[in-house]
């Protein structure tokens, strides 16, 4: 673990660079938040399963962040 719900582990069963933000999905929105805070406009965002991590992602988490950020992200 680096930080509040992020974690490096991932590197160690797959190769190549790997952060992994784990947590409920509030806990999700409020680390990615920190990075929308700093400025970052976009992110590289996997998991596995791709396609039911995407939809995960997709109805728990993006909501939150587009309730937090009016204006600043296109519709889903």
């Amino acid at each position: 673990m680096i930080g509040p719900h992020l974690w490096t582990g991932v590197t160690r069963v797959r190769p190549g660079a790997g952060i992994v933000v784990v947590g409920n999905p509030a806990q999700c929105a409020d680390t990615l938040q920190q990075f929308i805070d700093l400025g970052c406009s976009s992110f590289c965002l996997s998991g596995y399963l791709h396609d039911a991590e995407a939809t995960r992602f997709a109805r728990w988490v993006r909501p939150l962040l587009a309730d937090r950020n009016p204006g600043r992200m296109p519709a889903a």
